[in-house]
């Protein structure tokens, strides 16, 4: 059996009880290639020749879509300490703005949802949020990484994670949760990630992840509950339906959203 076989085997949970180590190097190859500081040895490899000389079975994440908000004004700044975007609304501005970190990664530093009256603008946002395949190069991934490991899909957050992560903030915000226009939100990015998610079924490529860092710390199980569990199913029963398979990231502690997970059909 082939590694790309056997791990695709696991997924399914069809057969091994062994744990094989499969390393994400995806973020720092990706992050380490921007910024020119590669180990020498690594200067010139792709990811897939790193890993072969690690010993390991490739793990390769891609993104083969792109976002793009229509129809609204945006406008985004860029220098050496500071990055800014604005989007404006009907209903008013939007504005994200990070900082340049100390190891050169950018920080989020303002959230566009201050209050609930910056809702209305949010929503407005979600309206106009489109995403589109860009496959290109798609094929050539795979056939660098032959059967030796797998490459997957890295799919927007869901929509819940979309609205903390990116609008909210974790802080004192996320009371804002309670509103009304939340679930407007909710439903706007829902309808643009489930056929995302489908679209992406119709490529070869196995194994879809969702990017959504949970951590029993920050999302409960009511949360999950009233939130993830039915867009997670929602999406494993158009990948099943493919043949394909939807892994879920953590970022920490998860032992209470286990039951949930699996019963979400989640790989």
């Amino acid at each position: 059996m082939s590694v790309q076989s056997d791990l695709i085997s696991r997924l399914s949970g069809q057969d091994g009880d062994e744990p094989v180590f499969v390393p994400d190097l995806t973020f720092w190859h990706r992050r380490n290639r921007r910024r020119g500081t590669l180990p020498a040895r690594y200067a010139d490899w792709s990811l897939p020749e790193i890993y072969r000389d690690l010993g390991v079975p490739i793990w390769s994440v891609v993104r083969p879509w792109r976002m793009q908000i229509m129809g609204l004004d945006s406008e985004e700044s860029e220098n050496e300490v500071e990055r800014v975007r604005t989007v404006e609304t009907i209903a008013g501005v939007l504005t994200w703005r990070w900082q340049r970190a100390s190891d050169g990664s950018w920080q989020q530093v303002e959230y566009p949802v201050k209050s609930a009256a910056d809702l209305p603008a949010a929503v407005e946002w979600s309206r106009a949020l489109e995403y589109y395949l860009d496959t290109e190069g798609l094929t050539a991934q795979e056939m660098a990484i032959g059967d030796e490991g797998l490459l997957a899909i890295e799919l927007p957050p869901r929509p819940l994670m979309h609205i903390v992560a990116q609008l909210l903030g974790w802080g004192d915000r996320l009371a804002l949760l309670e509103e009304p226009a939340i679930e407007h939100l909710i439903q706007h990015l829902e309808n643009r990630l489930q056929p995302l998610v489908i679209a992406l079924a119709q490529t070869s490529v196995p194994v879809q992840v969702a990017p959504d860092s949970l951590d029993d710390a920050t999302i409960s199980e009511t949360l999950f509950r009233q939130y993830l569990a039915p867009s997670y199913r929602h999406s494993v029963r158009e990948l099943h339906d493919y043949h394909k398979r939807l892994m879920v990231q953590a970022r920490g502690p998860i032992a209470g959203l286990l039951d949930g997970l699996a019963r979400a059909g989640v790989d």
